[in-house]
């Protein structure tokens, strides 16, 4: 099976306000958050440079369908400088930023943010390349904003992926 990836943002300036109509098909009833998120959250952040969400999209039928999204932000983190041996710790004082009084190196990485399968009308059967491997228990924090008490852990192949430019 084919798949093809196209960034949400690009697809938003083509197909205007009647994207919102796309993404209601999107179900996803193992994590209210991750549907949540996409269907009312994932313009406004690409829009405002939060978070860039891709949408995967594969032929059903005859026609593309949404079987999957994942979303990526940026998240400074901070790693001891104790940890770091030798070539790795003189490869990071290239890349982050060092702070003295708390022996830290500060580094922005990307992070996956959000990911997510398509249950819509079992969609979710078109793309293997979203497996579960596990759950994390939600944080105090998280406990808030998501329902339940952990959140799904999930890998993608994107081996079989087409990144779709939209001009």
């Amino acid at each position: 099976m084919a798949y093809y990836i196209t960034n949400l943002k690009k697809l938003y300036n083509v197909v205007g306000d009647g994207i919102h109509n796309l993404l209601q098909d999107f179900e996803c009833p193992l994590n209210g958050d991750v549907e949540y998120f996409f269907k009312h959250k994932s313009i406004e952040f690409s829009k405002q440079g939060l978070a860039e969400t891709f949408v995967v999209f594969s032929s059903y039928k005859d026609e593309n369908v949404i079987v999957g999204y994942f979303s990526l932000t940026n998240k400074t983190t901070k790693i001891k400088k104790d940890v770091l041996k030798g070539k790795t710790k003189k490869r990071m004082s290239r890349f982050a930023q060092f702070d003295d009084g708390g022996k830290y190196f500060y580094v922005s990485l990307p992070l996956i943010g959000q990911i997510g399968k398509n249950y819509f009308n079992n969609y979710n059967k078109l793309i293997s390349g979203f497996v579960c491997f596990g759950k994390r228990n939600l944080e105090k924090d998280e406990r808030q904003k998501n329902s339940g008490e952990y959140l799904l852990q999930m890998l993608c192949d994107l081996s079989n992926f087409n990144i779709k430019n939209i001009k």
